[in-house]
């Protein structure tokens, strides 16, 4: 082991900050393509239910997986918004909306499997408002971790 190079400290300095900073990016890129995968299922959601409505009653089935798959991608943000908040320093605030995001979804797949339909369907379009609203957000925002803040752009 005495061939074994040891890296001095101004080595350690200038790599810490860029691993840190490419971490950040790879968790933003990933935030971000969730967030257009939950916005499409959340559309797609609305398409499946009009579907059953208007007779066809097969979407249904198709309906009840994507609330499903729907569910999967908020626990998937939950996730990385954690993943964005400890490691590398970012903002606490994704973590508390995509939960609260998550437990408003659940409670809208069993408003839909109790046939809850009075409810079900506003908060559907509510939840709807919401995943647009995180599209804007992840597009506009810059995710600034040395601030542990999400600036917007401009």
């Amino acid at each position: 082991m005495a061939n074994r190079v040891e890296p001095d400290s101004a080595d350690q300095t200038t790599t810490t900050p860029d691993r840190r900073r490419g971490l950040r990016l790879v968790i933003a890129l990933t935030i971000r393509v969730l967030v257009v995968l939950y916005f499409v299922s959340t559309f797609l959601q609305a398409v499946l239910a009009g579907l059953f409505v208007t007779g066809n009653v097969g979407m249904l089935a198709m309906h009840e997986i994507n609330a499903h798959t729907n569910l999967f991608l908020l626990f998937l943000l939950i996730i990385a918004a954690v993943l964005l908040r400890w490691p590398v320093g970012g903002p606490g605030w994704p973590i508390i909306a995509f939960v609260l995001l998550a437990v408003l979804v659940f409670a809208q797949t069993e408003m839909g499997f109790m046939r809850v339909i009075d409810l079900h369907i506003p908060v559907g379009v509510l939840l709807f408002g919401i995943s647009v609203a995180l599209l804007i957000w992840v597009f506009t925002a810059r995710f600034d971790v040395s601030r542990r803040t999400v600036r917007r752009r401009g």
